[in-house]
This record gives C-alpha cells, sequence and structure tokens, in this order.
C-alpha cells in the first residue's frame, strides 16, 4: 500500500514511474530516487550517486522507511547541537533540586532559542555535583537535579522520548579538589555527627556542640562558594532545520 502512496506521489509531481524507486538500504535510505537512464530502477539497488526526487518547491521526497538519522545535506537538512553549562545556582537553591521560579524562565528561554533553530529532536541533560557530601548523596542529588530539568522541558512541550537526564555525581567536579587544598577538608561528615550528638544531648553539651558547629559551618560556607562551578547542568540541544536550497 505504501509503495503505491510512492508511486501515486511520483505521478502527481510529474515524474515517470518507471523511472523511480522507494530505497530502503544501503548507503542513502529512506529517500525517493530516481535512476539514471538506462539504469535498472527497483528496490535494492543502491542510491549512491542516484538523483534523490524532489517537489516543485525544493523538497526531497522520503519514503515510508525514513528516519531522522536518514538526513541528507542535498536536501537542505541541517542538525544542529548547541552545548551550554547553567550553574546550579541559576537553577536550585543550594542542595536541592526544586527549580527556582528563576530557573524556569531560564530554561523556558533556552528552549525558545532552540527553537528559533529548527525542530528539537533531542536533548541530552547531564547534572554535577562538587564533592562535598557522600559520593551516593551527591550521586542522587545529580539525579534529581537532571530529571526536574527533564521534566521542565516536557511541561514545555518537548516529547518526553527526545530527552535523556543522567546525574554524573561528583565524577565531573573539576575545581573540588582544589579547593579542599587551599581552604581545608569537607567538614560536613564532623557536622553531622555533631548534629546526630545533639539530639540527645543535655543543654550543657548542646551549648558545646553549638560553639563546635559555627567555625565548622563558616568553613563549609567558604568550600561552597570555592567549589561552586561544580554544581552544574550541562545540557545538549539538537535540532533539525532546513537550509535553503539552491533551485
Amino acid at each position: 500500500m505504501n509503495k503505491c502512496k510512492n508511486l501515486l506521489l511520483m505521478l502527481c509531481l510529474g515524474v515517470s514511474a518507471n523511472l523511480v524507486y522507494a530505497y530502503d538500504g544501503g548507503m542513502d535510505p529512506g529517500y525517493v530516487a530516481a535512476a539514471s537512464v538506462g539504469e535498472n530502477a527497483g528496490r535494492g539497488s543502491n542510491t549512491t550517486n542516484k538523483a534523490v526526487i524532489k517537489t516543485q518547491f525544493g523538497e526531497c521526497v522520503k519514503n515510508q522507511y525514513w528516519e531522522p538519522d536518514y538526513q541528507r545535506e542535498e536536501c537542505g537538512e541541517v542538525i544542529q547541537r548547541e552545548n551550554l553549562t547553567l550553574n546550579s545556582r541559576v537553577l536550585f537553591a543550594y542542595d536541592k533540586f526544586d527549580l527556582s521560579e528563576q530557573g524556569k524562565k531560564t530554561l523556558a528561554n533556552v528552549i525558545e532559542k532552540a527553537r528559533e533553530n529548527g525542530e528539537i529532536n533531542y536533548i541530552k541533560i547531564v547534572g554535577h555535583t562538587d564533592k562535598i557530601g557522600t559520593l551516593k548523596e551527591n550521586q542522587v542529588l545529580s539525579e534529581n537535579r537532571a530529571n526536574a530539568v527533564g521534566d521542565y522541558f516536557v511541561s514545555l512541550g518537548i516529547e518526553p522520548t527526545y530527552i535523556d537526564a543522567i546525574g554524573d555525581g561528583e565524577n565531573g567536579a573539576k575545581v573540588s579538589d582544589g579547593c579542599f587544598d587551599k581552604d581545608g577538608p569537607d567538614p560536613t561528615e564532623k557536622m553531622d555527627a555533631l548534629t546526630y550528638e545533639a539530639e540527645t544531648a543535655n543543654p550543657e553539651e548542646k551549648a558545646r556542640i553549638e560553639a563546635e558547629l559555627k567555625p565548622l559551618d563558616r568553613h563549609l560556607m567558604t568550600l561552597s562558594k570555592c567549589t561552586a562551578p561544580d554544581r552544574r547542568v550541562d545540557i545538549m540541544i539538537e535540532t533539525k532545520g532546513y537550509a535553503p536550497q539552491q533551485q
């Protein structure tokens, strides 16, 4: 049935049916091509160096086997990939994964600009953290942040199947180790232990614990400022557009 539709389309375009075939394999699948004079046209022939049939508007004719990966430059189909990095403080509160209002506006602007390039057909989102905290905590946070961005893109009309959201934890941290060398080690483990101790402490012990926590808290704030570049979300957006074609 699909083959009949292709032939009918070619006849409507004024192309001789005996020179046309819908090809679905080899080097250039997915398009309807015309065999050169003297060659036998037929499904299964190699379309390399064959002329892809175009409409009167200069658009290449696709067959039922066409897929996005089959795009051809001669058909004016252009794939653009834009990579951008957003610091997490633009999108989230510290150590949180709920998008802020500023974050939503930023992401909406990202999608709006991407759509100016063409149709969005793939987005990859990778969440990153610094090395403050445990490996497990950072992995979970990075995944939750990547998913939050992906979910918001879906709310803006992006197909869920077009999105890959990945958490890379602290694996991509670039400055954390240098910050530890400069400002001292991560104090969170000790802070957690003191906080747990305070839950069952008497008033005198609580006062001591609070006194110990204050400098650790200041140290954590200093480290957090230093490691801020590691807390980020990388986004790659792939769009499909059409370049002007020569007539």
